[in-house]
């Protein structure tokens, strides 16, 4: 290396500290989360509770309805003397309707099956989009966890290499230990930063990908 045995050697730099794992929370309480909040489950909703409002808008049309109105009007002519003056009217009137569809043959019984089938196909959407979801949630989950004990055995490796280093500088400038020596515990010091890194961005990349699964945006958001 064209160092003398006594230079100290100084390491290039300190990986990144253990990221915060606490965000994880238990994969019951995730996927009750995602069930609440997803986008597409609120969406899958929303188009079920129109679905079901529609066969209740068609079972209705064809039911007989009772209407309540309700008139006042007032009335003022100024006249002459001669012609008893001013007269002042009011008209007051309540009144009840009632509305009886016609018979239009089958046509509006075709209108409430086919409002109830677009309902039960809804139903079903909102099922499938459920299932997809929660499989997707769990599935991530389970590949975030496998990253965290990964990154948790990868930064183990990274100090026990570095303690090596260390001892083996101790001998090298102590003119005990060979350069060999020293370039070996170099190389593996390395190579366990190198494994650390890599598993970080995994750990990353399941992190945003269980992000994703709960419906969410961004690393801060989960």
């Amino acid at each position: 290396m064209g160092l003398a045995p006594d230079t100290p050697l100084r390491l290039s730099g300190e990986l990144e500290a253990q990221p915060d794992t606490g965000f994880v929370k238990a994969i019951d309480e995730m996927l009750a989360e995602a069930r609440r909040e997803h986008p597409a489950l609120l969406a899958a909703q929303a188009r079920l509770k129109a679905a079901a409002a529609s066969v209740e808008e068609s079972r209705a049309a064809g039911r007989p309805s009772l209407a309540l109105s309700a008139n006042l009007a007032r009335s003022h002519s100024d006249q002459a003397m001669a012609f008893n003056g001013d007269t002042r009217e009011r008209d007051r009137s309540i009144g009840l309707q009632l509305n009886i569809p016609l018979f239009e043959g089958f046509e509006r019984t075709y209108q409430v099956r086919n409002a109830l089938a677009r309902r039960e196909a809804s139903e079903a959407e909102l099922a499938d989009t459920e299932q997809q979801v929660s499989l997707e949630v769990w599935n991530n989950y389970q590949s975030l966890s496998v990253e965290t004990r990964s990154l948790a055995r990868t930064r183990e490796l990274v100090e026990q290499s570095r303690q090596s280093l260390e001892v083996v500088q101790g001998r090298y400038r102590s003119g005990v230990g060979s350069m060999i020596e020293l370039l070996n515990a170099l190389t593996a010091y390395a190579s366990a930063e190198d494994q650390h890194i890599r598993a970080l961005g995994n750990w990353q990349t399941s992190r945003l990908r269980l992000a994703a699964s709960l419906g969410r945006l961004g690393l801060q958001m989960i």
